[in-house]
């Protein structure tokens, strides 16, 4: 079988592109085939003493291995000529040999076939030259009284027995060869109807694309542009101010301005980084993860002390992009902090894990200020604000979800107004992908 394989690949380079590859290995595996197939012919002739017929299927037979020697030394369009030359002429002379009822011009629709798997649609003139060869042959043999060859002609009953061979024969190779056409057209549909889907698939997240970058250049330059505006106003205040409180309050409020500003830069650069650069997976901790975050956010400036909880199940090694998992984490806990409700006693932030060898189901829970149900359908999107009683940049939510997307999971919201909010994200473990 390895040998057989060798030769079916002979002419085929690393160079070769897709298409020549699949009709090199096709004229090689029709050369093998007719070589079989003249062989059993030279059989069948021996068996009713026909010479001449059978000396001339046993050359056709041996020149058939010459077909993979010419593709391997790259005379691509000389081996399939040649091939086709060959067989039509073996056809006609072999017909006027054993004679007509021998039915074997019944081989010419089997030659029909051959050049539409050996030339491309593009191979206009290979494919007419080929036709036209065809049609002289079976004309010729089919449609001309006259045979020169009529005295070698074996008797009637011998044609006859010698057609129980072939029409078999003939049948069965039409039916494969037809058979190989129309599987080669539906997988060539099938394969544009595929590139097709992966065109529209393309266009749609171009068009995505534009729209956020539409989005982000109008939204951004504002948000941008405000905290600037801001502190410039109060320095031109400040500038004719004495009073040493009120430029102290000046400045109070110009470096909340300027904080909102880092804040704001701060989640581009995030949506830049997730966008841009590739996935680093490793190994990761949960109970370091959090709380890292956790220790970020001890010094935040919020009215009352929140009560930070973690809950973590992790009993088998995880994958993910720690990068990006931080991101997330940081922005929801973020949230959570900032959106706290302080009229309430024993304000929380809550993140519980539970990891198993498949997935890790990730939960940020608090008892916050929580978001009004017409809005939960857009907090993803794009510098949209739930609530304008805490400022913030509008991207956070939306920085979460593309990340998440990134490393291949999902996330999940459930809130109610003045009750709370929870945030569920299911990423999937990478060790396996």
């Amino acid at each position: 079988m390895k040998f057989f394989g060798e030769i079916v690949n002979c002419g085929v380079f690393e160079d070769t592109p897709y298409r020549k590859r699949k009709t090199i290995r096709i004229g090689n595996q029709m050369a093998l085939f007719l070589s079989f197939t003249f062989f059993f012919h030279f059989f069948l002739f021996s068996y009713f003493d026909l010479t001449i017929a059978k000396w001339i299927v046993l050359s056709s037979a041996f020149f058939q291995w010459l077909i993979p020697i010419l593709q391997a030394r790259k005379n691509y369009i000389l081996a399939r000529i040649s091939n086709l030359i060959l067989d039509c002429s073996v056809i006609f002379v072999c017909s006027l040999l054993v004679g007509k009822e021998s039915h074997i011009y019944l081989y010419y629709y089997v030659a029909i076939c051959v050049p539409l798997m050996l030339f491309s649609k593009k191979e206009k003139l290979n494919l007419s030259l080929s036709f036209l060869l065809l049609g002289i042959f079976f004309i010729l043999d089919l449609f001309v009284e006259y045979n020169p060859l009529v005295g070698f002609n074996p008797s009637y009953e011998i044609q006859e027995t010698i057609s129980y061979f072939v029409l078999p024969i003939g049948i069965s190779l039409i039916f494969m060869f037809v058979y190989y056409l129309t599987n080669e057209s539906y997988l060539a549909t099938k394969k544009f109807q595929s590139e097709i889907g992966k065109s529209n698939q393309l266009n749609e997240e171009l068009q995505k694309v534009n729209k956020a970058l539409d989005q982000f250049v109008y939204s951004a330059s504002h948000d941008l542009r405000a905290p600037i505006a801001s502190v410039l106003g109060l320095i031109e205040i400040a500038k004719n101010e004495e009073n040493i409180d009120k430029l102290k309050e000046y400045l109070f409020l110009q470096e909340k301005s300027l904080l909102k500003l880092d804040e704001f830069i701060k989640d581009i650069l995030n949506y830049s980084r997730n966008t841009r650069t590739e996935l680093q997976q490793e190994t990761v901790n949960f109970s370091e993860i959090v709380q890292g975050v956790f220790s970020q956010h001890q010094y935040n400036k919020v009215p009352v002390e929140i009560e930070k909880i973690k809950s973590i199940s992790q009993n088998n090694s995880f994958v993910t992009d720690r990068k990006r998992l931080e991101v997330v984490l940081n922005n929801l806990i973020s949230n959570a902090i900032r959106y706290s409700n302080p009229y309430i006693e024993n304000p929380f932030v809550k993140v519980e894990v539970i990891v198993n060898p498949s997935q890790a189901i990730i939960k940020v829970i608090d008892n916050g200020l929580g978001i009004d149900n017409q809005h939960l359908s857009k907090v993803f999107d794009m510098f949209y604000r739930a609530s304008d009683r805490i400022e913030g940049s509008g991207l956070g939510l939306y920085i979460v979800k593309e990340t998440i997307e990134k490393i291949k999971g999902e996330v999940l919201v459930e809130s109610e107004l003045e009750k709370g909010s929870c945030f569920t994200l299911i990423i999937p473990n990478l060790k396996d992908i």
